[in-house]
């Protein structure tokens, strides 16, 4: 026959404090007199190491107040609400070993060129070089004069233009915003052949604005420009032409281009193009 105890509840009251194990269950028991917490709840903080970020845990700062990992769909900064940070990752990264001063980094305040027209600059130093400069053509030019090039610096171009862009114009030294080209010389090299013309076109002209009119500041006729042979500004009177007074050689109207075309026509034909020589100054 089995013995099955019966269970009874009933109030016990001791006079003093009960201790187990040497510790005040008094004590024990008011350090947790109303807590709601669920033993869920209470079990986040197991195996929690300070400074540590772990999955599924209460986060707990380290002596320095520190956490290894934080992870958060927005971030705000400041007092109060603070303010959204709104840079991505991405966006922040870009900064990773960048090692530039503030002084270094307000340099850059106040310029608009673009990323295209920097990238141009790529590979030059503080000392900007002849082969630096000659790498440069177009817009690369027109950004780099707007800069840093002072007037008093000779520059040289060589620009091959092909038969085609010379019957139609082309440009050889784009406008500059408030700087004005003034040549010091010209020369023209006809290749691929002797230049000649169907019937309307009577030579090549370096032109340039002077007093807001066009003005032919170098001008080749067609039978001066055989294949190879150098046509230059020094050769003006007898195979090629200058504007008289010396005009040629004074500053042109700021804010315009130098450009090369046909004249009296746009039927030149036989050579594959024209290679020319500028020598100037921007002021």
């Amino acid at each position: 026959m089995g013995f099955y105890p019966k269970t009874y509840k009933t109030d016990v009251n001791f006079e003093g404090d009960v201790k187990i194990d040497g510790s005040s269950l008094e004590a024990e028991l008011k350090a947790v007199d109303g807590i709601t917490a669920a033993a869920a709840d209470i079990n986040k903080l197991s195996g929690v190491t300070a400074g540590t970020a772990t999955a599924s845990k209460a986060a707990i700062l380290g002596t320095k107040k520190e956490l290894n990992e934080f992870h958060t769909a927005k971030l705000y900064l400041g007092t109060a609400a603070g303010t959204e940070v709104t840079a991505t990752a991405d966006e922040i990264n870009i900064l990773d070993g960048v090692t530039a001063t503030t002084a270094e980094l307000n340099i850059m305040d106040g310029v608009t060129a673009t990323a295209a027209e920097l990238n141009k600059l790529a590979g030059t130093s503080a000392n900007v070089t002849q082969a630096n400069l000659d790498a440069l053509t177009g817009a690369g030019e027109t950004a780099l004069h707007s800069h840093a090039v002072p007037a008093t610096v000779v520059q040289n171009k060589r620009q091959r233009v092909a038969i085609g862009d010379i019957n139609t114009g082309a440009t050889i030294l784009p406008a500059i915003e408030g700087k004005a080209y003034r040549i010091i010389d010209i020369a023209l090299v006809a290749y691929g052949g002797n230049l000649a013309a169907t019937a309307e076109a009577t030579g090549v002209a370096v032109s340039g604005t002077q007093s807001a009119a066009g003005a032919a500041l170098f001008t080749v006729p067609v039978a001066s420009l055989t294949q190879s042979t150098l046509i230059h500004s020094s050769c003006a009177g007898s195979s090629a032409f200058i504007l008289a007074d010396g005009a040629s050689f004074v500053a042109n109207d700021a804010n315009t281009a130098v450009t090369v075309q046909a004249v009296g026509g746009s039927d030149l034909i036989t050579a594959t193009g024209i290679d020319v020589i500028i020598s100037y100054v921007i002021e």
